[in-house]
Formats: structure tokens, C-alpha cells, sequence
């Protein structure tokens, strides 16, 4: 639920004008379209935020980064989230959970003054829009602040003018597509659109088959980590599916130390895939479970889109595999499978056209 902040004088102090804050229009304009989440458990925390916003946005404050970006979701004005560096694990996977699920809101983080220059560090060129001390002081973190309700508010206006079309990965909650009910679509014209980009991928396949000569030099095979001969795609990656039973507190005490060590789907049998998943087998209600997996999925998915990048495909195709397994319904899976099939293939037909040159 949102808690109103209590409304008290519309101006900030000279210092907050001098910091480029806005004027008493502006004020007005944030004041009916920003709202401020914040991932904290701290109500003096709340209360400080309340004094140095005075009336500018309504504060939602939550107990996990789950529980914010199911907020932010589906929100209608311009969003900024406050991560308090107490109430999170794992800062820097809360904030590229955070940026890839909720590219419109507006990033802040708080932190107790001795780990300020730390978490700074933590978060550095991840988006984030400033790092403040807690306990909160008014002045420049008001003109802080302020900036970032009018950032939210310009994203939200230029999100509904134009979409931004990212190119990078990204990871959504699984959501499923309704039936197309337009009257005046033509089902076989929905055929034949499908069944061309079918025959298009089937084609590209076949014609880098075709192109290959019978044998690979082995320097080239080994330095281009192409596929097996006769496979436009390689196999299925092998991932580690197994559950480990164990106590709730405990799989997720392991979770959590995998997850801050970056051992997010490797080794086998001791990583934060493995400890999650048994934590969301051993309890299906668990929240920490769910969100675990989703903060695995996003790192996955970034090595993925790193492998792809840099035609290292044996790991491009493991990553997905591995995620895959930690967001088994996501939506983003086929056009990453699309994306990995055509980089094989592409592949492929590079290494035939450089052995045709060096004949």
C-alpha cells in the first residue's frame, strides 16, 4: 500500500534550486505523475525520505526487489526505486534485475556512510542514478531527489511517445499471448508468413551445410569452435537438472553465497541455480526462492548475450540452456533460440567462405 508523504512547504531550499531542481511547476507536474518504491525494512528510513520529499510523490515501500518490480510492472507514472543496501543480498543483481525488468524507473541507492564508497563501486556503470548516505540528510539529497522524479517523469512521457526498442537481453515474467481476434486477419496468410520465416531459417541451414567442404583443416575447426560436421545447430548444451533436498534456510543460505561469488549455474552441483531451485521444490510459497531465480536468469542472460557477442557459442548455448532451466516459461526463449541458431549458421558459412579464399 501506498503511504502518502506528509505535505508540507512546495519549495526546497536555495541549495536544492542551485542543484538544478525544478520549479514550483514542475513541482506540481511530479508531484501527480512520480511514484517512489522502496526496498527497505526500515520505517525510520521511510520517514526521512517523507521529510526531504514533502508532498512531491507517494512512497511504497516493499521487502524484496520481487515484490518492487511486481509494483512497477504494470505502474502508469514515472517510477523511481530506492534500494536500501541493508534489505538486499546481492546490490548488484537487485539492479540489473531492476534495469532489466523496469527500464523506466529511475534508479537510486542508499547506503550506511562506511559502505557508501563500496556500493558505489558495486553499482558502477550499471545505470544507477546516484549512490546516497543514509541516514538521509536534506540538502543535496533533496536536490537528488528531485532530479530523479523529474527523470521518471520525462521517461514516462518519452516511453509513451516513442518505445524504446532495446537490443540488449533482457528477462520479462512469462506472460501468455491472447488469441488474435481481428476479423480481417487471413489464417493462411498467417500460415504462409510463419511458414516463410520457417523456410527462411531451414534454408540458411541448408545452404551452410551445402557450403562446407567434406573435411575442416583443424586449425580452423578448433579456432572458430564451429558445430559438428552436418549440423547447422549444435546440440542441446548439457545442463545440471538435479534437485538437492535439504532444509529451506539452509538451500538458500547457499543460494545467497553462490550468488555473491558469481556462481550462478557452474560447478555442477554447487551453484545458486541448483540451491534455488531446490529452495523453490522445498517450498513453493518461498518469495526468496522465486526471486532468486529470476536475478539468475537475468545474469544467464547477460553471459549469453556477452557468448553471442564474441562467437563464443558453446557457452552462448550453454548459458541459454542454463536458462532455460531457471525461467523455464519465459517468453524471451525462442528469440533467443532464433538469435543462436542464426549465429551457428552464420558461422558456418563464414568458415566455408574463408576456406574457399584460401584455395
Amino acid at each position: 500500500m501506498a503511504i502518502p508523504v506528509t505535505n508540507a512547504s512546495a519549495a526546497l531550499g536555495t541549495g536544492a534550486a542551485a542543484a538544478g531542481s525544478p520549479g514550483p511547476a514542475a513541482v506540481s507536474a511530479v508531484r501527480l505523475a512520480v511514484d517512489i518504491t522502496a526496498v527497505t525494512t526500515r520505517d525510520e528510513l521511510l520517514l526521512e525520505l517523507g521529510e526531504v520529499i514533502r508532498g512531491q510523490a507517494a512512497v511504497r515501500p516493499v521487502d524484496s526487489i520481487a515484490a518492487a518490480l511486481e509494483h512497477l510492472k504494470g505502474a502508469k507514472r514515472g517510477q523511481v526505486l530506492v534500494i536500501d543496501t541493508r534489505d538486499v543480498a546481492d546490490l548488484r543483481a537487485a539492479v540489473d534485475l531492476a534495469r532489466a525488468q523496469a527500464p523506466h524507473a529511475v534508479l537510486l541507492v542508499l547506503a550506511p556512510a562506511e559502505g557508501k564508497r563500496r556500493a558505489a563501486a558495486v553499482v558502477r556503470d550499471s545505470g544507477v542514478l546516484a549512490v546516497l548516505p543514509v541516514p538521509i540528510h536534506k540538502g543535496k539529497t533533496g536536490a537528488v531527489l528531485e532530479l530523479a522524479m523529474a527523470r521518471a517523469v520525462a521517461k514516462k512521457s518519452t516511453a509513451r511517445v516513442q518505445p524504446a526498442c532495446r537490443a540488449g537481453v533482457t528477462v520479462e515474467a512469462f506472460r501468455p499471448q491472447p488469441v488474435a481476434t481481428q476479423t480481417g486477419a487471413d489464417p493462411k496468410r498467417k500460415w504462409i508468413v510463419g511458414g516463410g520465416v520457417g523456410l527462411a531459417v531451414v534454408a540458411l541451414a541448408a545452404g551452410a551445410f551445402w557450403l562446407l567442404p567434406t573435411s575442416v583443416p583443424p586449425t580452423l575447426a578448433a579456432a572458430d569452435n564451429a558445430p559438428a560436421k552436418g549440423a547447422a545447430v549444435a546440440p542441446p548444451a548439457a545442463v545440471d537438472t538435479a534437485i538437492v533436498k535439504g532444509k529451506l534456510d539452509e538451500l538458500l543460505e547457499k543460494a545467497r553465497l553462490a550468488m555473491r561469488e558469481r556462481r550462478y549455474a557452474e560447478p555442477n552441483g554447487d551453484n545458486a541455480l541448483l540451491y534455488y531451485r531446490s529452495a523453490a521444490v522445498a517450498d513453493i510459497t518461498s518469495a526468496e526462492a522465486r526471486d532468486g531465480l529470476l536475478r539468475v536468469a537475468v545474469a544467464l542472460a547477460s553471459r549469453f548475450d556477452e557468448a553471442v557477442s564474441r562467437g563464443r557459442l558453446d557457452e552462448a548455448a550453454l548459458a541459454l540452456a542454463s536458462f532455460k532451466s531457471a525461467a523455464p516459461h519465459d517468453s524471451r526463449i525462442k528469440p533467443l533460440e532464433l538469435r543462436l541458431t542464426t549465429a551457428q549458421v552464420s558461422k558456418r558459412a563464414e568458415i566455408a567462405r574463408r576456406m574457399r579464399s584460401a584455395h
